[in-house]
């Protein structure tokens, strides 16, 4: 396995000086039936990261962590598709970019 850990978030970034940082996670209106992990600033929200090393226990770890990844990925699609568009033109009305940042974590040797 070379990925160690799966990370995935929503990240805004202005598109200007004097744009109003709240306006980002206002306009998410983050609930806890939403299951973020993190409000790690005004423009980053994190869902829960996934670790190989926390499915060790399982007869099969690599398998526990593609099925724990896929449900976060699943778990970050139901967040947005709650979200209706008007939402999001809020956010680039205030003059916002809004991304979907996946950091995966993995062995170097595998990377080509």
């Amino acid at each position: 396995m070379a990925v160690f850990s799966t990370l995935i978030g929503l990240q805004a970034s202005p598109n200007s000086r004097g744009v109003d940082d709240s306006v980002f996670l206002n306009a998410l209106a983050i609930t806890p039936q939403d299951r973020i992990e993190s409000e790690d600033g005004p423009r980053f929200v994190q869902f829960p990261i996934v670790r190989l090393s926390q499915c060790q226990d399982a007869a099969e770890p690599s398998e526990e962590f593609e099925t724990r990844t896929r449900r976060v990925l699943l778990l970050a699609a139901e967040f947005l598709d709650r979200r209706e568009p008007m939402v999001f033109e809020r956010i680039r009305a205030a003059g916002m970019r809004t991304r979907i940042f996946v950091d995966l974590r993995m062995d170097q040797d595998q990377f080509e």
